[in-house]
């Protein structure tokens, strides 16, 4: 049996390897760019909490936990994927690699695996906001406007 494709997400930013894996570490820095709370003990080991608040509807709410599989600073994360609301699965993988482009640029890699028979909806969903999440960073990154309140009315922390 052959297993459901990966969410696979790349993008080119304009920051060095060493600048988006802080961005992707630190509680402050994912407070600008990605969910609204932040707990991380990143490191070998290490674990994450992280929450999505709705500005409006509190029933959008949501959580995301997981252990680090892998943590080779400046260039490879990976983390397992789970929440209250995904506790019917087994927990998925994501594995981000940083490589380093000319100009203090990196190319920003990120596939989710592990993705279990007939849940294409949820990865559909997935891939939709590893890709805004992904254009975050990269606004991050880039010190344009934040728009997650706009687009998905996501509390922002400032």
């Amino acid at each position: 049996m052959i297993p459901p494709p990966p969410v696979v997400v790349e993008r080119d930013l304009e920051a060095p390897p060493g600048a988006v894996f802080a961005a992707l570490t630190e509680p402050a820095r994912l407070d600008r760019w990605f969910f609204t709370v932040h707990e991380v003990w990143p490191g070998p080991g290490g674990r994450y909490r992280i929450e999505w608040h709705s500005a409006g509807d509190a029933a959008r709410n949501h959580s995301r936990y997981g252990a680090y599989l892998d943590f080779e600073p400046p260039h490879r994360l990976a983390f397992e994927w789970q929440g209250p609301q995904l506790e019917c699965i087994p927990a998925t993988r994501v594995s981000i690699t940083l490589d380093e482009l000319p100009g203090s640029r990196t190319h920003f890699l990120l596939v989710h695996d592990r993705w279990p028979e007939g849940w294409d909806e949820l990865r559909g969903n997935h891939l939709e906001g590893w890709n805004f999440y992904a254009d975050s960073l990269a606004r991050y990154l880039a010190g344009a406007e934040d728009v997650r309140g706009k687009r998905f009315g996501q509390v922002v922390r400032s």
